[in-house]
């Protein structure tokens, strides 16, 4: 019995896709918890871009809710911001 030859098929380097990649600046501002991934995003085998990036870039993946603490401090704050700027116009027209 005599083995079979295996036809090799000439190997590409190049990959067919072309990746479109982001902006470093806005990458490293990026937080990835930040979207919510509702298409199974995931990596092509030769995909070179990172997790974050790949999320970042998805048109898919939504902002990821806040917790209900989070949502209520933003709430206090901006409650607040709002009682400041109402004190200052009271001041401001019985000065006026």
């Amino acid at each position: 019995m005599t083995a079979r030859k295996v036809k090799s098929s000439p190997r590409v380097d190049e990959s067919p896709i072309q990746w479109t990649r982001a902006d470093p600046a806005a990458l490293a501002a990026f937080n990835p918890d930040s979207k919510a991934c509702t298409m199974n995003c995931g990596k092509h085998a030769q995909d070179p871009r990172s997790y974050a990036e790949v999320r970042f870039l998805c048109n898919d993946c939504e902002s990821a809710r806040k917790s209900v603490h989070q949502a209520l401090a933003e709430s206090l704050a901006r409650e607040a911001a709002l009682r400041a700027e109402l004190d200052a116009l009271r001041a401001f027209t019985r000065n006026a």
